[in-house]
């Protein structure tokens, strides 16, 4: 009886870690850009862009800076922001189930405008 008691108070103190992790110690390609895939091998720390499955709280952001992982932005309509962290780190994240998509922070190299790029006139409005 006290076994059955155990299991069951066991379970229990389990199931809300389990909801943000997956058992794995392999990063979730998947949900990375293919520049932060090319990244994770890198010993410097990284910038990314990360994407949740809904608006979290601030327990969530709470429980990534315990991970090493520094938020430098929340962006609520992304449902994420721009964090800072090890490939190690950044590797684990991607296992949680709330992540839904996350990607390198990278400059943006070309911006394309659709149109006659010669009339500046009309493109004002782009910019």
């Amino acid at each position: 009886m006290r076994l059955a008691v155990f299991m069951v108070a066991l379970v229990a103190s389990m199931s809300g870690s389990l909801a943000y992790t997956n058992i794995t110690d392999q990063p979730d390609m998947s949900k990375m850009s293919n520049e932060l895939v090319s990244e994770l091998s890198s010993l410097e720390e990284l910038e990314v862009i990360v994407q949740f499955t809904g608006e979290q709280d601030n327990s969530v952001w709470k429980s990534l800076e315990s991970m090493g992982i520094d938020m430098i932005s929340e962006m609520s309509v992304l449902n994420g922001g721009l964090i800072v962290g090890t490939a190690k780190e950044i590797s684990r994240l991607s296992t949680f189930s709330i992540v839904k998509h996350m990607e390198l922070n990278v400059p943006i190299e070309h911006f394309y405008l659709p149109g006659d790029q010669d009339d500046t006139e009309s493109m004002m409005h782009e910019t």
